[in-house]
This record gives structure tokens, C-alpha cells and sequence, in this order.
């Protein structure tokens, strides 16, 4: 998989998580999971499987999860 689509790939899936999960509760835990996620990607599984680059993976959802944590008031009214 070429190295440009990859990052395609997981900016698109961010962003789609981002803008489309709006409950407060569900943003939160779902940040926690994701940043949780990311980091076991992270230390557990090597960093190329086949051509798929997986550190890029786990650094998008690290901020995917973070930034959902950390903005989960953003849709509260």
C-alpha cells in the first residue's frame, strides 16, 4: 500500500470519527479507548505487517481519541 494513501486513509477515518460521534458520554469513553487502543498498537504488534505501515495507524488514533477526549463538550448544549 503506497505510503500517501495510507495517510489518506487514516486522516479520513479521524476526521470521520471527529465530526460524526456527538454524545458527550460516547466521545468520552470512546477517547479513552482509542488512546488506549493506539498506545497497545503501539508497544504489541510490529511496525510493518506486509507493506501496511502500522505506526501511522496508531498515531491516528492516539489523536483521534485525544482530541475527541478533550473536545467532548464540543456538541453539548
Amino acid at each position: 500500500m503506497n505510503l500517501y494513501s495510507q495517510y489518506a486513509l487514516a486522516c479520513v477515518g479521524m476526521m470521520l470519527l471527529y465530526t460524526c460521534v456527538r454524545n458527550y458520554a460516547l466521545r468520552k469513553w470512546l477517547g479513552i479507548a482509542l488512546v488506549g487502543l493506539g498506545f497497545g498498537v503501539m508497544l504489541v504488534l510490529p511496525p510493518y505487517i506486509g507493506s501496511i505501515d502500522v505506526g501511522i495507524f496508531a498515531i491516528a488514533v492516539v489523536g483521534a481519541g485525544s482530541s475527541m477526549f478533550f473536545n467532548r463538550t464540543k456538541h453539548r448544549v
